[in-house]
């Protein structure tokens, strides 16, 4: 006996719920290199999505998802670092914010995987990153010869330049 569907089935898909727009921007922060004392987030979304250059042919409201990517692992558990981003995305993000006429709804989320490998906005991805910085290497590919010509400019910065080769410094200013 065939049954009709009396009643309506809920979708196992978390974004349905939030029946959320046609239109998503997708702002990474690099956490560890953004001066947070000196920028409000909401003004850092505002101006980024002004720079786009699109806001006048976009429906009334559209979605940003916020991802900062940062330390956030020691090996596979998260870091302190982790915790503390969270509080201050807990307390800094907006959740709506009005752009020039338009309404964006922020998601935040931490970069822990890419997004290209997840099934929904809210599931986690099958490629997660726990490791977003590469160490430098002291090894050192060539060897300054002691006998090579030197300039006598007194404005010259090759005296500092050579000095810098043989330091694990990353700039000749932080010496």
């Amino acid at each position: 006996m065939p049954v009709s569907p009396s009643h309506t089935e809920k979708s196992s898909d978390p974004t349905a719920a939030l029946d959320l727009g046609s239109y998503r921007f997708v702002l990474l922060l690099d956490h560890d290199n953004i001066p947070m004392d000196r920028f409000a987030i909401d003004t850092l979304v505002h101006q980024w999505f002004l720079t786009l250059g699109v806001i006048d042919d976009l429906p009334t409201i559209v979605d940003i998802i916020v991802r900062a990517y940062g330390g956030w692992f020691e090996e596979t558990i998260s870091s302190s670092k982790r915790y503390e981003a969270h509080d201050f995305y807990q307390s800094r993000c907006p959740a709506l914010l009005r752009l020039d006429g338009k309404y964006a709804r922020i998601l935040f989320s931490f970069a822990d995987d890419l997004l290209i490998s997840k099934p929904t906005l809210f599931d986690p991805g099958q490629t997660r990153i726990t490791l977003t910085f590469s160490s430098r290497t002291t090894k050192k590919d060539f060897i300054l010869s002691k006998t090579a010509p030197t300039c006598s400019d007194a404005a010259c910065e090759i005296r500092n330049v050579r000095r810098w080769f043989g330091s694990d410094r990353a700039c000749l200013k932080a010496q």
